[in-house]
Parts: structure tokens; C-alpha cells; sequence
């Protein structure tokens, strides 16, 4: 008879990864020739001792190893990939406002382990907040920056606030040509470009 050497397997290490990413599955083992690894839906090959792994999911992936069927000795290993979700950023909708008044922003965050602020932080009670109120005097765009703290990027998203400017209509003007309240003036009509003036 053939003598056989038996196959083990060591222990391998839990490896973290960010949503979308690959990762390279490795194992070490003495005298094996024939691998399986399982779950294998979202590994590159089975039945290698290096296979990529693509999941979607936190996954728990263990591999049997042999050579030519003979008795192993400890011979399963396995490891968790867990998957880190990536940040994602909304600002809100668009927000309109009269002049000397406030607006809430609206914004929201998803992703594993976040932070997140507003830029720029002008006129806004806690740019650290989701929720944070805007009292600009003029028209602003915000971004609101979630970050992710384990190291799987940043993502941004707008808001535009308009902001109506208050209109000052003086009650009478004289354009008698003295130099004196000759013209109308509307003061911020040009806010309005759709206006319709009547005299």
C-alpha cells in the first residue's frame, strides 16, 4: 500500500472588509492536495487554498482540506469576513426661505461606524448635527460630508437654499425731472424676475 501523509490545516485570522471590496481567502496547510471551501457563491473558486472572496454580507467561510482521502488531522479551518457598510450622504430637498427667517435642513446618513458634518458651517446652529438650522441672509448651497471611521471612504450630497429677499416698495415718487424721487425703485425686485408691476 500507498503510505499517506495526513493534511492539517491552521487557524485563520477574521478579516474585515468595506462593502464592494474583494478579499483574499488563504490557507496554510501541510500535505493537502484537495480543498473545499463553503459557503462558495461568492468566492472566485472552491476548491483552491487561495480563493477571492466578493461578499455582499458579514460571511462565515470554512475549508475542508485532504490529500487523496486519507485521514486528516484537524481538518477544517474557517474565518468570518465581516462586511463593512460605506457611508452615504443626503442632504435633503432643497429649502426655500424669506430673508430674516430660518431654515431645518434635513439631511441623512447610513454606513457602519460614521461621522458627519456640514460645509460650509456659515450660518448654521450645529454643523455637526443632521438636522441643523440655516439663517443666511442669501442664497447658499451646503454639503453634508459623512465620513466612515473604518476607513471605507466619505460620501457628500448638496442642498440649495434659496433665500427670498424682502421686498422695500416705497408708496410714491415724482418724475417730474427735478432730480428727486425721479425714479421708482424697488429695492430687491431683482429677486423676482417673474414679477408683474402695475402703476
Amino acid at each position: 500500500g500507498k503510505d499517506y501523509v495526513a493534511a492539517s490545516v491552521q487557524s485563520m485570522a477574521d478579516v474585515k472588509v468595506c462593502e464592494g471590496d474583494a478579499v483574499q481567502l488563504s490557507v496554510q496547510s501541510a500535505n493537502a492536495t484537495h480543498f473545499k471551501w463553503v459557503p462558495s457563491e461568492s468566492l472566485d473558486h472552491h476548491d483552491i487554498p487561495n480563493p477571492v472572496a466578493s461578499p455582499l454580507v458579514t460571511t462565515h467561510y470554512t475549508v475542508t482540506v485532504s490529500n487523496d482521502g486519507c485521514a486528516t488531522l484537524k481538518p477544517t479551518s474557517s474565518l468570518t469576513v465581516t462586511v463593512l457598510k460605506r457611508p452615504v450622504a443626503d442632504a435633503g430637498k432643497p429649502l426655500r426661505m424669506f430673508e430674516g427667517q430660518t431654515a431645518k435642513l434635513s439631511g441623512s446618513a447610513g454606513g457602519d461606524n460614521v461621522s458627519y458634518y456640514w460645509t460650509p458651517a456659515d450660518y448654521l446652529d450645529n454643523p455637526t448635527s443632521l438636522t441643523p438650522v440655516s439663517s443666511s441672509p442669501n442664497d447658499i448651497t451646503y454639503t453634508l460630508h459623512v465620513v466612515s471611521g473604518v476607513s471605507c471612504g466619505e460620501a457628500t450630497s448638496t442642498v440649495f437654499v434659496r433665500v427670498y429677499k424682502l421686498l422695500t416698495v416705497v408708496n410714491s415718487f415724482s418724475p417730474n425731472g427735478d432730480g428727486i424721487n425721479d425714479i421708482w425703485y424697488i429695492k430687491n425686485i431683482e429677486n423676482y424676475p417673474k414679477a408683474e408691476i402695475n402703476v
